[in-house]
């Protein structure tokens, strides 16, 4: 390498005259920002990505063929994503070669393809898009760390809280045990000996030495409970009686979870034993704890009805209502129209049948943004009977951000190429069990690469932001989706009733966009900004995920040729 750079496009040619055309066009091109190197060989593309990496450098495209000699194209692209699984590929191929391409992009995760023969403005404008592809994805991965990094802080601070509660058990007065089925050891935590009422010493860890300290008219259903959990999927929950020392009766509360093998045999049971006599005497306990526990975990209590009861200091400042404000309330006083019902149905039906529910939920906090939670909804008994309900939630609001930003173009809003290849086939399934119309359209801003060159980039992601206010603004059925599937490409999943509907909507976006007049003088007969748009209609039998895309590119292709600024439906 002969200047410092940090991005380097490495091209892997095995014909010479092409080698030699295609080094001219990506130096002529990319020359400012880029790095290009050449090889003629597999062994000699490994060899440049090795000194690339060892000079500091970040390989950002890779280019090579469908086949060599000594190593299939398929087989090249997966061995460099799996060295650097940042470099965005892309595999030069014949139309004898589809198959390899077709495979390459299913099982390792290829970018996209160049046609051969090819001539200069193909190899750009898939070049631009593997350009912008890689950019989002190093941007992405920094916002990433960063965020990880927010939540790793909060996860520590959730650590320490959860320490704090393990000594509030242990005052509690509640014990962990550990079976392993199969070597019949039962271990116990020194508070669970203690509520036992025995010593580690002399005392044998067997499940029947269990069962012998038990008070004698509950060991049947003790062990009719353990026996149900082990042979189906239900927790162990148990109240038994027990003799101590004192001759005094105290009541044990069991609780367990069964651990299977990957054939689903039980091979252990971890569980909690809760002395519920000392009750009483655990809440006065536990008061000297209330103020740490108010400040730093989200709680609230509920009645039988969902009216809440109690809340923590902690749950009123996530939520923005002081505590006048939600006592007497119920919940939906923060839900968000988000939620669909068919969320608290299952809640609640779990609840009413005193299990515990646990899941995730946005909420709406009083000044009308949002928080994410992941709550824990348990039953809450009093003398045995069952008064209300308690709901413990954690804020995962940083996790959910991350969430969305992996599925979400940071420039336009659209959802992005990512998310795109996760649904298509979820909604073609879709569309075939309902017997729908599918309607995938593509698009792209015509001339856009004369546009940035002589407006400049700023100007151009401006357009690109009004390309997709534009898709935004027309797409708004619950069936539609829009994405930004890279560079100045877009693409839309479309719910219509008739075939007809998808080519005037289409129409609708394209004059929409001419009519906001953005100048454009590169753009030939036009002087403003257009975009030509390739429509494939899936009808019965209906076809698979890369022939549609083929297809609805080739329209696209098509609406170019044709003069631009135009929409061809196939």
């Amino acid at each position: 390498m002969d200047k410092k750079v940090n991005d380097v496009i490495i091209c892997v040619k095995k014909n010479a005259q092409s080698y030699e055309d295609i080094f001219s066009w990506l130096n002529k091109n990319y020359m400012n920002d880029f790095v290009v190197e050449f090889a003629s060989n597999s062994q000699e593309a490994m060899s440049i990505m090795g000194k690339v990496s060892m000079e500091g450098a970040h390989p950002a495209i890779f280019m090579c063929d469908a086949t060599y000699d000594d190593i299939s194209g398929d087989e090249l692209v997966k061995i460099i994503l799996q060295l650097f699984p940042q470099v965005i590929t892309v595999m030069f191929a014949d139309e004898k070669e589809n198959g390899i391409v077709l495979k390459t992009l299913n099982e390792s995760g290829l970018f996209g393809y160049i046609k051969t023969p090819c001539n200069e403005e193909q190899v750009i404008k898939v070049v631009d898009r593997a350009i912008d592809e890689y950019h989002y994805h190093m941007d992405a991965r920094r916002q990433s760390e960063e965020l990880e990094a927010k939540v790793n802080e909060r996860t520590e601070e959730i650590n320490h809280i959860m320490n704090d509660f393990k000594h509030a058990q242990e005052i509690a007065h509640v014990g962990n045990w550990s079976w392993d089925i199969r070597k019949n050891i039962i271990e116990w935590s020194d508070e669970a000996y203690n509520l036992l009422g025995v010593s580690p010493v002399n005392f044998s860890s067997s499940f029947e030495s269990f069962i012998n300290l038990l008070y004698k008219d509950d060991k049947k259903n003790v062990q009719d409970a353990i026996n149900l959990a082990l042979t189906n999927d239900v927790e162990y929950d148990m109240y038994s009686r027990i003799i101590k020392s004192d001759k005094q009766e105290y009541t044990l509360h069991h609780k367990g979870t069964v651990k299977r093998d990957a054939s689903g045999k039980a091979i252990s049971m971890l569980g909690t034993i809760h002395d519920v006599t000392e009750i009483k005497r655990f809440e006065k306990q536990l008061s000297s704890y209330k103020e740490m526990i108010d400040k730093y975990v989200i709680v609230s209590i509920t009645d039988l009805a969902g009216i809440i009861t109690e809340v923590s200091d902690a749950f009123c400042e996530i939520s923005g209502y002081t505590r006048d404000e939600l006592i007497g309330n119920n919940h939906n006083i923060q839900r968000h129209p988000n939620m669909g019902n068919e969320l608290f149905e299952t809640l609640w039906s779990t609840i009413k049948s005193e299990k515990t529910w646990e899941g995730e939920i946005e909420n709406l906090k009083k000044d009308g943004t949002s928080y994410w939670a992941h709550a824990h909804i348990s039953p809450l008994y009093e003398n045995s009977k069952l008064k209300g309900y308690i709901a413990i939630r954690t804020d995962i609001t940083d996790k959910k951000r991350v969430e969305e930003i992996s599925i979400l173009d940071e420039l336009t809003g659209l959802y992005n190429r990512r998310y795109f290849n996760q649904i298509f086939d979820k909604e073609l399934k879709r569309a075939k069990r309902e017997n729908k119309i599918f309607v995938f359209m593509m698009m792209d801003v015509d001339n856009f690469k004369k546009y940035n060159d002589t407006y400049g980039h700023s100007a151009g992601d401006d357009v690109l932001q009004k390309v997709s206010n534009v898709l935004s603004s027309t797409l708004m059925r619950s069936g539609d989706t829009a994405f930004r599937l890279g560079g100045e490409e877009f693409g839309a999943i479309m719910s219509v009733t008739k075939e007809e509907d998808a080519k005037l909507l289409t129409d609708k976006m394209k004059n929409m966009l001419f009519e906001l007049k953005i100048e454009h003088l590169e753009n030939e007969n036009f002087g403003v900004v257009t975009a030509s748009f390739g429509i494939k209609i899936v009808r019965e039998p209906y076809e698979e995920m890369q022939d549609i895309y083929k297809e609805a590119d080739k329209a696209l292709y098509d609406a170019k040729r044709s003069g631009r600024n135009s929409v061809i439906v196939c």
